[in-house]
């Protein structure tokens, strides 16, 4: 976990790594332990999902307060003005492609820390995400794969320095 500083105060943003196997049951994702104990402990825990836009088949999962901080970045990477017809479209498809979701965190009966996310039907049909998923810590977001798809992809085993050093020479 890392802090940044906005104009007004700091946040804790956290910062998921790791990779993690799960089942979807009627479009419930339960989440692995070790993930769990990176979110709070409230009963329910707000997220944005969007499938990504660079062909890559998974869900992009951010909390509430990172994709506030997403959608401000974008703002100012596209130097975002009101009025600008141009811009504010950008920054409406992007808005329009995210989907509110929530993660129970207890169970409502017992102090059970459950884990569950509710992935709405449409997304998971977009993406072609069956039963079982990989969920990918991707430091401020979590990435949701198929996990066929995962496993299949076209970086798949390929030694990681030797893509690093394929960047460098770009």
């Amino acid at each position: 976990m890392f802090y940044f500083y906005t104009k007004y105060f700091s946040i804790l943003m956290r910062a998921f790594s790791g990779t993690y196997h799960s089942k979807l049951d009627r479009g419930r994702c339960f989440f692995p332990a070790a993930l769990r104990k990176e979110l709070p402990c409230d009963e329910k825990v707000y997220f944005k999902a969007r499938i990504t836009e660079n062909n890559a088949q998974y869900l992009e999962i951010y909390e509430d307060s990172d994709w506030k901080e997403r959608v401000e970045d974008l703002k100012k990477a596209i130097d975002y003005e009101a009025f600008d017809y141009e811009k504010e479209e950008i920054l409406s498809d992007y808005l329009a492609s995210a989907e509110s979701i929530e993660m129970e965190m207890q169970n409502a009966v017992s102090t059970n820390n459950i884990g569950r996310m509710l992935i709405p039907k449409k997304l998971l049909e977009e993406i072609g995400i069956k039963n079982e998923v990989t969920i990918i810590g991707a430091y401020g977001m979590l990435q949701i794969w198929d996990k066929e798809a995962y496993a299949n992809r076209p970086n798949a085993g390929v030694n990681l320095k030797s893509r690093i050093s394929a960047l460098k020479t770009r």
